[in-house]
Formats: C-alpha cells, structure tokens, sequence
C-alpha cells in the first residue's frame, strides 16, 4: 500500500533492555507524519477527539470518555488486533498547545505510553508519535512486535486521511 502523497511517514524503533518483571523489555517506536493543507488546531482536534477514533481506526472498536481525573480523561478501550481483543482503561491528557498523551497500566499493559505532538509547518503539520509499551503477556508481545509496525503505518495513514477530510469540511 502505498502512502497518500498528501502524507509521508517515517518511524523508527529502539528496543530497550528488559526490566524486572518484564516480558519482553519495554519497546520504543518514534514516527512522523506530514500532512499538507491541514492546520495545526485541526489536527490538534482529530487527535484529541479520542471517541471518533472507532469512526476511522479500524483495530479500534471503542473509545468511550467515563470520567475526568484532574484534568485528564479517562477511557475505556476496547482494540481488535488480529484475533486478539484488548480492552483497557487509559488516560488522556492534553499537553499545551498541540499535544496529547494518553498512557495506562491496565488491561495487557505493564506500561503504555503514546504521545502526540503536532507541529506547524509552512504547507501544513508534521504530528509527531511516540508509544512505548511493556505487555503483561509473552504471546501478545510477541505477536505484536510483528504486527506493530503495520498497525503503526496504518493508523498513521488513518489519521493523515482524517485531518485531511476535516481541512475539506466533511
């Protein structure tokens, strides 16, 4: 599949040593997308809009805000990856002006962190994506060092199309 000429993708991984109680070390993966004619607070809100994502994700099949914890909110989440069904709660936290994270230990994590930062550059945004994330089990890690980096791809491609469609009005 080839990317849309509107956006371009690049990541990269770094695979750290295993921690105490880790199954297979914390895993890194830094990635980049450009979009062209998309604002920065655009793109800020198709980010942010954490309940869309299953409009346009389709590993997501839920996304549901059920609580406000000091600023950040509270999700439930339920993922289709392959054959395998996550569900986890995680927290959304804005980072001024055009940020997002959203980490959890619940569910299949020991420890998942994703961050967002959208940055605007004189034709469009460039979002910039780190994840980072330690599984509770040996099979899924495993299955989802494999299958990562296309889900990566995917979503990132998912996302791109999103703000774009938006920039359009739809």
């Amino acid at each position: 599949m080839r990317l849309p000429p509107a956006a371009t993708f690049a990541m990269v991984a770094d695979l750290r040593g295993a921690r105490e109680g880790s199954v297979f070390g914390e895993w890194r993966r830094d990635w980049s997308i450009k979009v062209a004619g998309v604002e920065a607070s655009l793109a800020f809100a198709v980010i942010d809009d954490v309940e869309s994502y299953p409009q346009f994700l389709p590993a997501v099949r839920e996304a549901r805000i059920v609580g406000d914890d000091n600023g950040a909110r509270l999700v439930e989440n339920n993922f289709l990856i392959g054959p395998v069904e996550l569900k986890f709660r995680s927290r959304a936290t804005r980072r001024e002006p055009w940020g997002l994270s959203v980490t959890s230990q619940d569910g299949p994590w020991r420890r998942f962190t994703l961050d967002w930062r959208i940055e605007p550059v004189a034709d469009g945004i460039v979002a910039y994506g780190s994840s980072r994330m330690d599984f509770r089990s040996f099979a899924l890690a495993a299955m989802t060092r494999i299958a990562w980096p296309e889900i990566e791809r995917l979503t990132s491609i998912a996302f791109a199309e999103r703000m774009k469609a938006a920039a359009r009005g739809r």
